[in-house]
């Protein structure tokens, strides 16, 4: 079990400092197994302030027994208001983050400062893409809408129920009724990070993008999302030499101005069939349970929108299916999004009950507008084989403009 790094913070918000002689782990290190010596993962390294990292010369490791004691003792030799901790949780690889720590107990002076089941840390993404420090604050563990425990049996399930749980199964059954087609996991998925992974586009070869994301609740209240929880790999069409400048970066995604037009606010990324698939990831520093995604497709090119994506929580697949192209706004009251539902709450269903995506990808490929160009997405087409990645620009246009222009009208 191990960590790559580990800050105190104070009352201030500065990183308290913290040298070796103040640090005492028990064990100590991997090189107290036998047959192992000079092993780099010594506990000095958690304050390196190499964090973000893949690197085992800046992770601490130590041996992991089920039942056994494993202790940080770090003592500061004078007082400190201690606020927070953030903790950058091991992540020498994919495989080797399993060796994360899950649940830990902090004690404060000997007075233990943890919620009763202890605080849960997040698993590190494997690479390090982006920032995957957490912060754990101290000052106040109380419960809260979104809370940082999860069910001690199971990382997706809830032992806590929608608020509207007496309306919840006619919701479930009226929905049923309505898509007969749609299946409804049987807890709301919770955890730390929801990772959309984006498949398909609706036609084009060289480029994917949606207009905007929001992540409700169980109860269908949205959940709070700041640009810092989004990170997206590719991040955005910035990564295309020459377009270091363009605005549709992937804090457009969380903006709030969806249901335009205008590219200013969308987010564009390049695309390559066969290739990784692009990844937009939520990643909070608390457990949120996940009762809705609203997704609105890429507006300016419909071809570059989503066709096909998989909705991941906490490396769970919850969601399998596809999107339709944005159509051309008639009106400014019309809302094109199109919405991802886990849970049958009352209220979710019926504001989301016209906005249900519920269409397999052979359905979207049979109604898209842009079937044809879906051809181009054959996997026998070899990246080498195909014309040069097109540019493409950011002009910026609200409903009205493009409303006109697929009118016809200047």
């Amino acid at each position: 079990i191990g960590m790559a790094g580990l800050q105190l913070i104070d009352g201030d918000d500065q990183v308290i400092t913290v040298t070796r002689s103040m640090v005492d782990a028990s064990p100590s290190d991997i090189n107290c197994l036998p047959n192992v010596k000079n092993d780099v993962r010594t506990v000095d390294k958690l304050f390196d302030g190499v964090n973000q990292t893949q690197s085992a010369k800046h992770m601490w490791l130590i041996p992991y027994m089920k039942g056994g004691t494993h202790s940080l003792v770090i003592d500061l030799g004078q007082p400190h208001n201690i606020k927070a901790l953030r903790i950058w949780n091991y992540n020498k690889s994919a495989e080797d983050a399993l060796r994360g720590v899950r649940r830990f107990r902090v004690l404060v002076d000997n007075v233990d400062v943890s919620p009763p089941e202890g605080f849960l840390a997040r698993k590190a993404p494997g690479h390090a893409m982006y920032d995957f420090g957490q912060t754990i604050p101290l000052v106040d563990s109380s419960p809260s809408p979104h809370n940082n425990t999860l069910s001690a049996t199971s990382s997706s399930s809830s032992s806590s129920p929608p608020k509207d749980t007496a309306n919840a199964e006619i919701s479930r059954a009226a929905l049923q009724a309505l898509y007969p087609e749609y299946v409804m996991p049987p807890q709301p998925p919770r955890g730390f990070v929801v990772a959309l992974h984006l498949m398909e586009t609706c036609g084009d070869i060289y480029y994917i993008g949606l207009n905007g994301i929001e992540l409700l609740d169980e109860n269908g209240d949205r959940i709070p999302v700041r640009p810092d929880h989004v990170h997206a790999v590719p991040e955005s069409i910035r990564e295309v030499e020459g377009m270091e400048n363009d605005p549709r970066v992937s804090a457009n995604l969380v903006d709030g101005h969806n249901n335009m037009e205008d590219d200013r606010h969308m987010w564009l990324a390049p695309f390559s069939a066969g290739a990784k698939s692009p990844t937009i990831s939520f990643v909070f520093d608390k457990v949120i349970t996940l009762g809705c995604i609203r997704l609105w497709n890429y507006a300016k090119t419909p071809a570059r929108g989503v066709r096909r994506l998989q909705v991941y929580v906490d490396d769970r697949l919850v969601y399998d299916g596809a999107l339709m192209p944005w159509k051309p706004l008639q009106s400014s009251k019309l809302d094109n999004h199109e919405a991802i539902l886990f849970c049958s709450s009352s209220k979710l269903v019926e504001s989301e009950q016209s906005h249900i995506t519920v269409f397999s990808v052979a359905q979207a490929n049979k109604q898209s507008e842009h079937k044809d160009e879906a051809k181009h997405l054959s996997t026998n087409i070899a990246p080498e084989q195909l014309p040069p990645r097109p540019k493409t620009s950011a002009v910026g246009s609200g409903w009205t403009a493009a409303r006109n222009r697929h009118s016809g009208s200047s």
